[in-house]
């Protein structure tokens, strides 16, 4: 059984980990992607995906190539197909117990459309790739000392509070 330093640590480690491909598919995607801006890269059938031609560029020409193969605590990626703007999540997993695991996600805007036509890209916002246990943990014990003064200011306040 991990101990709760373990698990924190498999959670940075793989936060890190997801983090990391994120920021590499963003990169990716928007370069692939740049050549279709004003194309049509959307089509409903009856539900939202990439046209088959963005779909092959997509899978084939990037990092997404070593996603296939059957679930084995690798990376998946999927993709949400809003009105206006297309994200991606890329999640993976750690070992919590010998029957459990969490799941680690980053979601990110990869382009915006005009009705099924690619407009523009988002401005990229990379995520944290060195987050270390040390400073998660003095995050977390800073927040709960925060928590325990506004507690304390909010009881002084009670009468006042509705």
């Amino acid at each position: 059984m991990n101990t709760n330093q373990e698990l924190l640590q498999l959670q940075v480690d793989t936060r890190n980990k997801v983090n990391r491909k994120a920021n590499e598919l963003q990169a990716e995607f928007r370069n692939l992607l740049e050549p279709f801006i004003g194309k049509k890269v959307i089509k409903v059938t009856p539900y939202r995906q990439w046209t088959q031609q963005v779909s092959k560029l997509l899978c084939e020409q990037t990092s997404v190539a070593e996603f296939a193969g059957p679930w084995n605590g690798s990376f998946r990626l999927s993709w949400n197909f809003y009105q206006y703007t297309v994200y991606a999540t890329v999640d993976t997993t750690f070992k919590v117990s010998d029957s459990s695991v969490e799941y680690v996600k980053r979601e990110f805007a990869v382009c915006s459309l005009n009705g099924d036509s690619l407009l523009s890209f988002p401005e990229v916002e990379l995520a944290r790739t060195d987050y270390t246990v040390a400073e998660v943990t003095e995050k977390f014990a800073d927040l709960e000392r925060l928590e325990a003064e506004v507690r304390s200011i909010k009881g002084e306040l009670r009468e006042f509070i509705k």
